[in-house]
């Protein structure tokens, strides 16, 4: 992705409007202390390039005026602090409703400047008023990873987008689809775009040039792709 697209996760996108593309974006850690697993999840009411946000983030990081860290601490605060959001978004200067709304204040929203566009503002995560804070936290602890993932991955409002669950002790993304959709992801593996149901990216591969990840909802799929750990090549 070299520019910053207008509005990625919007219903105005390409002028495509319904009611939502939902999606669950949750952490999980081990509590040291007592050995459990602590997941906070968001559901999201549109989810549908979240990938390509995340990815592009990461890429922009250093060179826009914000850091890798305050990118993900940014990330990680939404999820753990949020009950609902409307979407975690990319917008630029440039989209037709940018002036309308401002960002969200408290480490919610990036505001940057596109090194590769021109300087062109652009605002990464929340808008002021479209997230509702869970009042008494949204933690869930599980005395096993497997009741945990389950959670997550069976939640019910992981429909028809893309949804992630980001390890914040080994920082691995996996994204994932409900039962009756796929994702469409590059596998370092293989070297080509494949159909799945959930794919695990590092942070480097995130980075990658390749990466992708897009929702399919015209087919569904079991295949789990699990993290690659050989060499990333150009």
């Amino acid at each position: 992705m070299d520019k910053c697209y207008p509005s990625l996760s919007h219903k105005e996108k390409e002028g495509v409007h319904t009611m939502g593309q939902r999606g669950v974006h949750a952490t999980i850690n081990k509590d040291e202390t007592t050995g459990r697993f602590v997941v906070h999840l968001t559901t999201v009411q549109w989810s549908l390039h979240i990938a390509e946000i995340i990815k592009f983030a990461l890429q922009h990081a250093g060179k826009d005026g914000y850091s890798q860290t305050e990118f993900l601490n940014c990330l990680e605060k939404t999820v753990q602090d949020m009950a609902h959001i409307s979407a975690f978004d990319l917008m630029d200067e440039d989209y037709k409703f940018y002036n309308r709304s401002r960002p969200m204040e408290g480490g919610y929203s990036i505001v940057a400047h596109n090194h590769e566009d021109s300087n062109k503002e652009y605002r990464l995560g929340l808008d002021h008023g479209d997230g509702t804070f869970a009042l008494t936290g949204n933690a869930n602890t599980f005395h096993t990873r497997r009741s945990a993932e389950k959670f997550v991955k069976g939640h019910r409002h992981a429909q028809d987008a893309v949804s992630y669950l980001w390890d914040l002790d080994s920082n691995l993304f996996t994204f994932f689809a409900g039962d009756w959709g796929s994702l469409r992801a590059y596998d370092f593996a293989s070297d080509e775009i494949v159909t799945c149901q959930e794919i695990t990216y590092s942070i480097a591969q995130l980075k990658h040039p390749k990466a992708s990840v897009e929702y399919n909802g015209a087919m569904s799929s079991t295949r789990i792709i699990d993290l690659y750990e050989g060499e990333l090549l150009v």
